[in-house]
């Protein structure tokens, strides 16, 4: 993964850990999905599945039992309002009585 100004990510949360969501594609052109560490500021506090554009980040690590843990500093970064596919979804759902969720 490069890590370039306003590159967009969906950021996941698990109680107090964040990552980065991550797909790729394999020779057999089968797409995996991954995750990568990621951390925040002191004080920032993003909720799961957050679509962010990363302004300023850079690599680090710490240490668990010897082992080296990456995971990407995230100093800087703007949220990413989806609006226009909400209200586009909104509308067709408003507007389609026969309507059924999958569940």
């Amino acid at each position: 993964m490069n890590i370039k100004e306003n590159e967009e990510v969906m950021i996941f949360k698990n109680q107090d850990r964040y990552a980065i969501g991550m797909s790729k594609k394999d020779r057999n052109n089968q797409w995996y999905n991954g995750y990568l560490l990621c951390k925040f500021r002191k004080g920032i506090d993003v909720e799961n599945k957050t679509k962010i554009k990363i302004k300023k980040a850079f690599i680090s690590f710490y240490l668990n039992e010897k082992m080296t843990i990456p995971y990407v500093m995230i100093i800087d970064f703007e949220k990413i309002e989806d609006k226009d596919n909400y209200v586009e979804l909104k509308e067709e759902f408003e507007n389609n009585n026969n309507y059924q969720l999958p569940f």
